[in-house]
């Protein structure tokens, strides 16, 4: 039993692919939501203390680069290339989504628990790398 389980780099593969699909699948809903849905998500950065205002196309920008770093990100944690990279992208994006979830649910679990999830996964990555069942070899 013991070596049928004893795979880091299989668990590795896994939780990269897990993550990386997530968070892929989040980026791209952005894209499909359209201008306004990208325009929303572009305005959290102002959660950061970033000032943007709403009547330029600053929040726009902001939503199109925060899906992009998600689907493009999501996609090279599943194939395991430039990871760190993508990575230090997907916090940001990520720290921006829980500052987020957390302001809008007054504290409510639910509500961020997602995010702080993705965050401190996304931390662990950082610090492993790809593993050897990826395109990128450290």
């Amino acid at each position: 039993m013991h070596a049928l389980f004893h795979r880091p780099e299989l668990g590795l593969l896994i939780i990269r692919v897990a993550v990386g699909a997530s968070l892929f699948w989040y980026g791209l809903q952005k894209f499909l939501g359209g201008q306004e849905t990208l325009a929303a998500v572009g305005s959290n950065v102002s959660k950061l203390g970033i000032a943007v205002p709403t009547d330029t196309v600053l929040p726009l920008f902001f939503g199109i680069m925060a899906a992009l770093v998600q689907s493009l990100g999501g996609a090279l944690l599943v194939v395991g290339f430039a990871m760190r990279t993508a990575v230090a992208a997907l916090l940001f994006v990520m720290l921006v989504a829980l500052a987020t979830a957390y302001d809008q649910s007054g504290g409510t679990f639910q509500s961020w628990g997602y995010p702080l999830i993705m965050v401190t996964t996304l931390l662990g990555l950082l610090f492993t790398g790809p593993g050897r069942l990826s395109i990128q070899k450290d």
